[in-house]
């Protein structure tokens, strides 16, 4: 009996305790689960540094493994330090100096390019091709200062009229003269009054040229001259390269066409 009791003791803790080895932890207490965290929202985002981009998509998710439509805004806009420092522009003035652009045509033609050179600021670069099947560089890449400035006006009244229209060709021409520099803004002004008879003549092709002209960073500009231009030649050209597309029914009219691009070329802070 006092064996068995002993024995029954020693295996059975005492009330007030035992010691550090032989207590058992009590278990940690295992929080609830709470909601599992939200996927990331990738229909909305912003990125850019001197051009700032925020877009949006109209719908967050979309099925996967079948077709679906959504729609997309994009908000673009310029840093407010990048806004006070324009980009310097690079600037190929391209004329249709064709038989069909003599007379008033092309006089106006001649005193909107002025314009275009006048609004230039001192650091642009200006270029000035003419075309008929042929292309003239009238003046190669310039930078524009108080001196230059006037080289280039001096040298507008030598165009001439010529023979038939080659669009691409002058297209092509200006192009070639853009890549000469870098960092800059890059447009083409596309003045034409008829449709092209030699080169490229069809939309598609045009099309293909002015998508060229956008992978190199450079937006044509197209203004039609009179009602016997081929629209859908110029105005493919503006779309496919980011441009902008213009008819001016009386010639009067491009200086101020002209003038309105301008404006809005020596806005612009970075492509």
């Amino acid at each position: 009996m006092l064996a068995t009791g002993i024995a029954a003791w020693t295996l059975v803790p005492s009330a007030h305790g035992s010691s550090t080895a032989e207590r058992t932890p009590s278990p940690t207490p295992t929080p609830p689960a709470g909601p599992p965290a939200p996927p990331p929202d990738h229909s909305h985002f912003q990125t850019g540094k001197t051009l700032m981009v925020d877009a949006r998509l109209g719908h967050k998710t979309l099925p996967a493994n079948i077709d679906g439509e959504t729609l997309v805004f994009v908000d673009v806009s310029a840093a407010d330090t990048a806004a006070k420092t324009p980009a310097p522009l690079d600037l190929s003035i391209v004329i249709d100096r064709s038989g069909s652009m003599a007379g008033k045509r092309l006089t106006n033609a001649l005193a909107a390019a002025r314009t275009a050179v006048e609004r230039l600021r001192e650091g642009d670069v200006v270029s000035i091709i003419s075309f008929d099947t042929q292309v003239a560089v009238v003046v190669p890449p310039t930078r524009i200062d108080c001196t230059t400035r006037q080289d280039v006006l001096a040298k507008i009244p030598s165009i001439h009229v010529g023979g038939d229209t080659c669009i691409s060709c002058g297209i092509d021409s200006a192009m070639k003269l853009l890549a000469q520099h870098t960092n800059m803004v890059d447009r083409i002004l596309l003045l034409s009054d008829g449709e092209p008879t030699a080169g490229v003549r069809d939309v598609d092709g045009f099309r293909h040229i002015a998508e060229n002209c956008r992978r190199m960073g450079a937006s044509v500009t197209t203004i039609g001259v009179d009602t016997q231009y081929d629209e859908r030649v110029m105005s493919a050209i503006a779309l496919s390269s980011n441009g902008h597309h213009f008819f001016v029914g009386d010639p009067s009219g491009l200086p101020s066409i002209f003038d309105q691009e301008m404006i809005a070329l020596t806005k612009t802070v970075a492509n």
